[in-house]
C-alpha cells in the first residue's frame, strides 16, 4: 500500500513539476529578456525536451566556446531524462557550463535538436 501511494504521488508531482519548471523559465525570461529557453512537448502534451541558457552562460559561451564537450549523464534523476550539459574550458583551465538541456530519448534526433539550440544561442549573440 505504501508503495502504491508513493508511486501515485510521484506521478501527480511529475506533471506539476513540469508546469513549475515552465513557470520558472518564463519568470526568468520576464526578468531578463536575454534568457533563452526552448522546449517541446510530446503528442499528449508532456514536457519532452527542454534547453536553457542564461545571460552569463551565453557570455561565457561567446568568450570561451571555441572547444565544446558534449556530455550525457544517463538517467540521472527521478524523471529518467538525460541531462545534456555542453561545457568548455576557460582561460584559467576551469570547466564552464555553457548551456544545458534535458532530453527524454537517447536518440540521434534528440542530440541533433540540442545542437540546433546551441546554434540558435550562437546566432543570437551576433
Amino acid at each position: 500500500m505504501k508503495y502504491h501511494f508513493y508511486k501515485h504521488r510521484n506521478e501527480q508531482t511529475k506533471d506539476g513539476d513540469a508546469d513549475a519548471l515552465l513557470a520558472y523559465l518564463w519568470g526568468n525570461k520576464e526578468v531578463d529578456p536575454t534568457y533563452f529557453f526552448i522546449y517541446i512537448k510530446d503528442e499528449v502534451g508532456r514536457l519532452e525536451n527542454f534547453f536553457w541558457c542564461d545571460k552569463q552562460l551565453c557570455i561565457d559561451y561567446k568568450t570561451f566556446g571555441h572547444i565544446l564537450a558534449f556530455d550525457i549523464t544517463y538517467k540521472c534523476n527521478a524523471y529518467n531524462k538525460l541531462l545534456v550539459p555542453i561545457v568548455g574550458i576557460s582561460h584559467n583551465r576551469k570547466i564552464m557550463v555553457f548551456v544545458c538541456a534535458k532530453v527524454v530519448h537517447e536518440k540521434e534526433s534528440s542530440f541533433i535538436w540540442v545542437l540546433e539550440q546551441v546554434v540558435k544561442v550562437e546566432d543570437r549573440q551576433k
